[in-house]
């Protein structure tokens, strides 16, 4: 995995390219920390150059995306095609992931729906999910 982090305007742009599996997210812990680091209202991760997403990558963006609903930051997922976008189909998760920066007063909010997701998943894989 290789991520170059850039500022346009207010928004903070995460250009991923490679593999965002288990082991390139064990090799490079930091990634989720350097890209919110940089302090923006606004983050993006450009996910064109992804070839390959399993949970472990679904994870490092979880834990983006938390940060942003618990800080007030605009968040959003672009870019994904061929097996990312496969993945989060099959999970029934939305192509293009997008959290605006104000929790939403409902309580079915974009987190929430897509922790169950997750734990449907696993559990229709006969697995069980780890508790965040």
């Amino acid at each position: 995995m290789l991520c170059t982090i850039s500022q346009t305007g207010s928004r903070t742009v995460a250009c991923i390219s490679g593999t965002l599996d288990s082991l390139s997210v064990a090799k490079d812990r930091d990634v989720a920390a350097r890209i919110l680091a940089q302090g923006s209202p606004a983050i993006s991760l450009d996910m064109a150059d992804v070839s390959f997403l399993d949970a472990s990558g679904l994870g490092m963006i979880v834990h983006i995306l938390k940060h942003c609903r618990n800080n007030g930051i605009s968040f959003k997922v672009e870019n994904l095609r061929g097996q990312p976008a496969e993945f989060l189909s099959r999970l029934g998760l939305d192509l293009n992931l997008v959290a605006q920066g104000a929790r939403p007063r409902s309580s079915q909010n974009v987190l929430t729906n897509l922790m169950a997701r997750l734990h449907a998943f696993f559990a229709n894989q006969g697995l069980r999910a780890r508790a965040a």
